[in-house]
């Protein structure tokens, strides 16, 4: 009876994942190819980037290309090469003012290559020299050089010509001179929008880590606990912010650090538990646990790009996929340490499950935490029925739950389809290759091991890559 109840969590399960597939799928908008200049086409190879001055965070640069929807929002995507010569695609956000900026720059490079090809002229060489430094410190992304000599030359040579063509650009120089986050200077492709979350997260583990070390320790004295709780929290903090002052986190790289130490702290504590420790060794699991997958989701993520909306749906498939293992176990009749793994699973099942068929999602957090919030009031809605018409079999009561849950989530996706337009959101890619990974359930009819001759149904998600 124990292993049929397992089959009919394991099938449960998967019933439910294949009914929430569609939750983890969206329709990505049409972007267009833009360049910043007619020069340098749609696309910009590594001699480019060195003769303009551009990317200068990327190292091992290979290309570039830019992507724009009607001009009201842009992208990059590059390719470069890891130190054991690997290419690695990454696509970055731009506003609409880094762009302008960027496009300035460009065109002032390319004046000034245009000025140098000009003949020197027979009388006014000294302001003209001075005018051809102005737009050569301009090209090399020296902003605050070319403008203190342009006001130089401005006052030191008003009639000249060449002062003439310096008030020309002298707007432009000013606002390049302050620009801070443009595509020439360096973190111009550093996105720490996802910077706060990381450090709001390390200090609340930080107070999980100052009580867990004296409990691993064993520690008998008051005072451990207390200097836990006092260090723990501010520690996380200074070190977080250390490491994450110069890093590249959006918001959907936090997510999945965040989804690394929550979810490497709850595998560890459930399967610990199960396994008979002690309460200290499941504590010391625990944080163990926690501290490798927060190292390992951020080694993961390091060089492999997680839009804000893949993020968010992997955080929280942790919490939906706990909740629908723990329904399948019940629906399937498990108890005990059973329904303790089919919940543990669930979790595991769902975090994959939205990491691969969520990679090319483009939805913000926020219409993320809306399906999510749809999905809880089904669930409510779900064991409201329960109620209403007095389910007494807990089995049928749990499997209501769960269905309410999976209607939730799915009518919150389509009921927020419209929730991020006009928003600029960024995907992995914005090409038109073909998919890497896909994910799709699958159907068969296959024969019985155990009586010859006899077909028994399977259910199962096939995975392609």
């Amino acid at each position: 009876m124990v292993g049929s109840a397992k089959w009919k969590s394991v099938l449960a399960l998967v019933g439910i994942l294949l009914l929430l597939a569609p939750v983890a799928s969206a329709q990505q908008d049409e972007w267009k190819p833009v360049a910043l200049s007619d020069s340098l086409g749609a696309e910009i190879d590594a001699a480019q980037k060195d003769a303009y001055h551009l990317f200068p965070d990327v190292e091992r640069f290979v290309a570039a290309r830019f992507y724009t929807k009607n001009g009201t929002a842009y992208r990059m995507e590059y390719t470069y090469r890891t130190p054991l010569e690997k290419e690695r695609v990454k696509s970055r956000r731009i506003s609409v003012a880094a762009w302008e900026l960027t496009k300035a720059h460009v065109a002032m490079v390319e004046s000034s290559r245009r000025r140098s090809a000009l003949p020197m002229p027979e009388t006014g060489t000294e302001p003209e020299v001075q005018y051809r430094m102005v737009l050569e410190y301009a090209s090399r992304g020296r902003y605050d050089l070319s403008r203190a000599l342009l006001d130089d030359l401005l006052a030191e040579f008003p009639s000249s010509a060449a002062a003439s063509d310096a008030a020309a650009i002298k707007a432009d120089i000013g606002r390049l001179a302050e620009a801070r986050r443009t595509l020439f200077l360096p973190g111009g492709l550093l996105d720490q929008s996802g910077r706060t979350d990381v450090l709001v997260f390390s200090g609340y583990f930080g107070l999980w880590a100052g009580v867990a070390i004296p409990v691993c320790l064993d520690a008998k004295q008051s005072e451990w606990y207390a200097l836990g709780l006092i260090t723990g929290a501010p520690g996380a903090l200074l070190l977080t912010n250390r490491l994450t002052r110069d890093a590249d986190i959006g918001r959907g790289r936090a997510s999945v650090i965040k989804l690394g130490g929550h979810l490497g702290t709850w595998q560890a504590l459930g399967w610990s538990g199960l396994a008979g420790w002690d309460g200290r060794g499941v504590v010391a699991a625990g944080l163990v646990g926690g501290l490798a997958g927060i190292t390992g989701a951020s080694i993961l993520t390091r060089n492999v790009h997680v839009s804000e909306g893949h993020g968010a749906l992997m955080g929280s498939a942790l919490n939906w996929g706990a909740w629908f293992g723990f329904v399948a176990g019940a629906v399937g009749g498990a108890e005990g340490n059973d329904l303790w793994r089919t919940t543990l699973i669930g979790s595991d099942a769902l975090v994959v499950t939205a990491g691969i068929a969520a990679r090319k999602v483009q939805m913000s957090r926020g219409r993320a935490r809306m399906i999510s919030l749809m999905g809880l009031v089904g669930t409510v809605a779900g064991f409201g029925v329960d109620v209403l018409v007095q389910v007494d079999n807990e089995h049928a009561a749990m499997a209501i739950a769960g269905l309410g849950g999976v209607g939730g989530l799915i009518a919150g996706a389509r009921m927020t389809r419209n929730y991020d337009a006009g928003k600029d959101l960024a995907s992995v890619s914005t090409t038109d290759r073909r998919e890497r990974w896909a994910i799709a359930p699958r159907l068969a009819m296959v024969p019985d091991p155990s009586h010859a001759g006899k077909l028994i149904p399977t259910a199962s998600l096939q995975l392609t890559f």
